[in-house]
């Protein structure tokens, strides 16, 4: 979790510092690369639930919170474009300093009991083959779907508004 935050601190305060298209990609790449703290987010989130009920109350809240970031993200994106372009990639630098600093000071190990697991050996084949055969594969097309729905609108979006409404600093 902590290399995924600082992986993504990294990229951010790169891609603010960027002044050509090179340096916005390494900061891209870095971010692809650290990827992968919602998915860990959720486990910590069903590590710590003590039953059934409240693993799934825990995940709803995760979900509705993470909806509230998609509202309030584009807005925060805004008003820190009036500290120029480079704004909104600075605020989540500092935003994901503030993750990092909160995470080491209280986020606890919620897998204490490692040596119950030390005989599983990860197949890599295995986990493909329960994707493409096993019997949840409709649930992971379901998922696949709607967050390939969910990257063409962002990916685009700016697009769209700068093609549409000529924001301002956009040229």
């Amino acid at each position: 979790m902590l290399i995924s935050m600082i992986g993504s601190m990294i990229a951010y305060f790169a891609i603010a510092a960027s002044h050509n298209i090179w340096m916005y990609i390494l900061g891209m790449i870095i971010n692809g690369i650290t990827a992968g703290n919602i998915g860990t987010a959720q486990s910590i989130l069903s590590d710590i639930s003590k039953d059934k009920k409240e693993r799934m109350t825990n995940l709803g809240l995760f979900g509705m919170i993470f909806g509230v970031g998609f509202i309030v993200g584009p807005v925060i994106g805004a008003l820190t474009l009036k500290l120029g372009n480079h704004g909104p990639f600075r605020a989540a630098g500092i935003l994901a300093l503030i993750n990092i600093t909160s995470a080491i000071f209280f986020l606890k190990e919620t897998h204490i009991k490692r040596e119950e697991h030390s005989n599983i050996k990860l197949n890599i084949y295995n986990i493909f083959k329960d994707i493409i055969v096993g019997k949840e594969r409709i649930y992971y097309l379901i998922y696949f779907l709607i967050n390939l729905g969910i990257m063409i609108y962002q990916s685009t979006y700016l697009l769209y508004l700068d093609k549409n409404f000529d924001l301002p600093g956009s040229k």
